[in-house]
């Protein structure tokens, strides 16, 4: 049987990526950014961002703030267990919060990083 080894993100700039994922998400860097890739250790599987090559990162516009990717095919969900409380350490960190929502003893709402992609927090 096969099992998630590794959930890849593409980026077009990495840096700023990187720095979100570590300092606002609190994912652990798993070694240096090299060659446009950086691992992190995301708790039960490993999660890292992948750079764009630059001929074809150049056509991609990223808005400020960004847009929600909300057609987007993929969405990284990220377990917290308070999520109405990661929701707010969230908001006052200047990510672009969706709403809550809760029932039945579950809780989740969806957040924009910094390159419109739509992740979400979710307590299940």
């Amino acid at each position: 049987m096969s099992r998630v080894a590794r959930v890849i993100l593409f980026v077009k700039d990495l840096e700023p990526m990187v720095a979100f994922y570590r300092d606002v998400i609190g994912l652990a860097p798993q070694g240096d950014a090299t060659d446009g890739w950086q691992d992190f250790d995301a708790g039960g599987t490993a999660f890292a961002l992948h750079a764009v090559p630059e001929r074809y990162a150049k056509n991609i516009v990223i808005d400020d703030p960004p847009k929600p990717r909300e057609g987007a095919p993929t969405k990284v969900a990220f377990y917290a267990e308070d999520v109405k409380a990661t929701r707010e350490e969230l908001l006052a960190a200047g990510v672009q919060m969706g709403k809550l929502h809760e029932f039945d003893g579950m809780s989740f709402c969806n957040a924009t990083d910094p390159e419109g992609n739509v992740i979400q927090f979710s307590n299940r």
